[in-house]
């Protein structure tokens, strides 16, 4: 029952671990877009 648990243990801290890589990854392509659209929107002024 313990190496069950343990080897679940690392199984669940490593699908934590890519969550939380795709949650930053998301953050990121946020950031890209908004300033990709902010630099359209001033050309378009421009």
């Amino acid at each position: 029952m313990k190496t069950n648990k343990r080897e679940h243990n690392g199984f669940y801290n490593e699908k934590n671990t890519v969550h939380t890589l795709h949650c930053c990854y998301w953050i990121i392509w946020l950031i890209i877009a908004t300033s990709l659209r902010k630099s359209i929107v001033t050309a378009q002024f421009l």
